[in-house]
């Protein structure tokens, strides 16, 4: 899809009802409903004013194509090189299919041990995502006015949870109380921003994994 007709969000086929949402939750209903009719008639019509061109954008792996070229633009950003890494693996590992070639070898390898730490950083990353889904925050951090505060607490929470089980990470442990999360006096520091950012650079990564594992132990011995 062109990007004027993109969003990040699944698309929306249906307007919900509107009864108990806030102005600003209607707004965004109502565009991403928009957005994901603009989809549908752009396809319809692509279909049937230029087939060869549907046809390329329509393949199982046009997305795997894209991608590749969007995320090696952006490999200086915070994650871009680990998503840049993880498609260029996808394309690896289907790479037969992608090109027809079954017979011809990739010019890329990776060895074993190159996969089994890219694999590490994405079960990671993957953790790290799942905590932010559970706090009902999304990867960019930006959350409604009226949420900030109950969303940056339960932040902070999370953060003292993470410090609680890296009694022997010093490190993680001195990055994590610089924030001064708790300073209220300083309002051009946002609390979700500078957790993102930490977390974003992998510098407590350690502390995030060990604290997921210790999570998932106490639940299956609660059982």
């Amino acid at each position: 899809m062109p990007k004027f007709i993109t969003f990040n969000d699944d698309p929306l086929f249906d307007l919900p009802p509107a009864a108990g949402l806030s102005a600003e939750e209607k707004k965004e209903t109502f565009f991403k409903y928009q957005m994901t009719q603009l989809q549908i008639f752009y396809s319809s019509k692509l279909k049937k004013l230029d087939s060869s061109a549907f046809q390329a954008l329509s393949d199982d792996y046009a997305t795997t194509r894209r991608q590749l070229i969007e995320f090696a633009s952006s490999t200086w950003k915070e994650d871009g090189l680990l998503f840049f890494r993880e498609i260029i693996h996808e394309a690896w590992r289907d790479r037969a299919e992608i090109t027809n070639k079954p017979k011809q070898e990739c010019p890329i390898t990776f060895t074993a041990d190159e996969l089994s730490a890219h694999s590490s950083e994405i079960q990671i990353w993957d953790e790290f995502k799942q905590q932010f889904d559970s706090l009902g925050i999304p990867l960019d951090g930006w959350v409604h006015s009226e949420d900030f505060n109950s969303k940056a607490e339960a932040m902070q929470t999370l953060v003292r949870e993470i410090l609680n089980s890296a009694a022997d990470n010093e490190d993680v442990r001195l990055a994590l109380r610089a924030w001064k999360l708790s300073d209220q006096s300083l309002p051009s520091y946002h609390p979700m921003s500078w957790i993102f950012d930490y977390f974003l650079y992998h510098r407590a990564t350690c502390g995030l994994h060990t604290y997921c594992q210790n999570k998932r132990l106490s639940m299956s011995k609660q059982k």
